[in-house]
């Protein structure tokens, strides 16, 4: 949060300066997705393709809408930048981004039952762990009583 504030802060010093901004705000999407705030990454993604649309711009947006689990819109925006892309580099960049989305999308759709016992196991995983701990200072004990006899 504190490194948003900084390149805001860096941005509106001179606001008139693309390139820097072009670079900044990538940075800024992606923390907002790190710190799970999608609507706000979205929000900034799309500041970044008001400037100009480019592949680039696009891909931020679309990796913002898979992190917000919005994959159909991700398709499309990977799409665009695929449509946009002006070399065959770009265009093989954006055709791997359509087929994560679609793979993505796919998946959600799909029941993924590690995902929706993931909070139980946990809780079991801490009960082992408490378990295999009050064993331990259980027979430590017995083993520093026996050593002492």
């Amino acid at each position: 949060e504190q490194a948003i504030k900084y390149w805001w802060q860096a941005i509106n010093h001179d606001v008139t300066h693309h390139e820097f901004v072009k670079t900044v705000l990538p940075k800024i999407v992606q923390s907002h997705t790190k710190l799970k705030d999608h609507d706000k990454a979205m929000e900034e993604a799309k500041k970044l393709i008001g400037i100009e649309e480019t592949p680039n711009a696009l891909y931020c947006l679309g990796d913002a809408q898979i992190s917000a689990e919005l994959f159909d819109e991700a398709l499309q925006t990977f799409r665009r930048a695929l449509e946009i892309a002006p070399t065959e580099e770009e265009k093989k960049t954006a055709q791997d981004k359509v087929k994560e989305a679609e793979a993505a999308r796919k998946q959600s759709k799909e029941k993924n039952f590690f995902r929706l016992l993931q909070p139980n196991m946990d809780m079991f995983f801490n009960q082992l762990s408490l378990f295999k701990l009050l064993h331990l200072e259980t027979h430590s004990f017995c083993f520093k009583y026996q050593t002492q006899l």
